[in-house]
């Protein structure tokens, strides 16, 4: 036979296992915030990459020329940015999975200690 347990004990170790599985969730809406976010910075940037290079287009004659090499500058810090956003995103992205990944053995340790 087992120990029997107290009613307080078991309160106690829901409230504790509520309050963990809480926190958990805050810490995946955060995570879900940032991700919103840096998917804006990524739109923005690649917007404004397009528009660049639109630019670009009505300015061959500059390219040619020795100032060309000041004109593809914005085109470059634009790309670089586009491409650091992008793994922001994806870095945020494997944060969540670990997230969820933790909030689902919780749930199961739940499951198996309240079977």
């Amino acid at each position: 036979m087992g120990v029997p347990l107290h009613k307080e004990t078991i309160k106690e170790g829901s409230k504790e296992y509520f309050h963990s599985l809480k926190s958990i969730l805050e810490e995946l809406e955060a995570s879900q915030l940032i991700i919103e976010m840096k998917a804006y910075d990524a739109i923005n940037s690649s917007d404004m990459l397009l528009n660049i290079i639109k630019e670009g287009f009505h300015s061959l004659e500059v390219l040619q020329s020795n100032e060309g090499k000041e004109i593809m500058k914005p085109i470059l810090e634009a790309a670089n940015i586009s491409n650091q956003v992008s793994r922001d995103i994806e870095h945020e992205i494997a944060n969540q999975r670990e997230i969820i990944d933790v909030i689902k053995c919780k749930l199961k340790y739940n499951r198996a200690v309240n079977k």
